[in-house]
């Protein structure tokens, strides 16, 4: 699937497909796009969303009248800026993060003050920064799992600088 656009109608045409990643930052999902999602998902899919550094395009907050509101969290998550070297250390072995002083904006999930994703809700911390709070979760939607990843993994420094340690060579 290439784009939001190209998503089938009904969950049947879903079925060739174990996970999605949704990296796109356009989110804008027909009622029959929507319902053939959630029933793909309570039979067994695993739909990836990856939040983008900055906007809210799957309307987090908005409840139930954003795309997947019955799904989504209700609260639109935090930013906080965390150094790379760090986003890098839970995404690579051995990255070499020493040098690395700039810091990416992430979306934060649950923290010491807020939890947007909360455990009643069926919400299970996958990722969590010492000092940040978690940055990725997931949760089961019947048979299937949600997940949720607050650090946009396509972000081109992220990505040029997870590169760069590749090409070097990781000891």
């Amino acid at each position: 699937l290439d784009t939001p656009a190209a998503l089938p109608d009904r969950w049947m045409g879903l079925r060739p497909y174990e996970a999605i990643i949704w990296s796109s930052d356009q989110v804008s999902l027909s009622l029959a796009q929507e319902n053939a999602m959630l029933e793909w998902l309570r039979r067994g899919g695993h739909l990836v969303v990856i939040l983008p550094q900055a906007g809210n395009p799957w309307e987090l907050g908005r409840g139930e009248d954003g795309p997947l509101g019955s799904i989504l969290p209700i609260e639109r998550p935090t930013t906080a800026s965390v150094p790379i070297g760090d986003l890098l250390a839970g995404m690579m072995k051995n990255p070499r993060t020493s040098d690395i002083e700039e810091n990416l904006p992430v979306q934060v999930l649950r923290s010491g003050t807020r939890d947007v994703i909360p455990a009643a809700d069926g919400w299970v911390s996958t990722w969590a920064l010492p000092g940040v709070g978690t940055i990725a979760a997931k949760r089961s939607v019947g048979h299937g799992q949600l997940t949720l990843l607050g650090v946009d993994a396509g972000a081109p420094r992220l990505r040029s600088v997870a590169l760069a340690r590749t090409a070097a060579g990781s000891p």
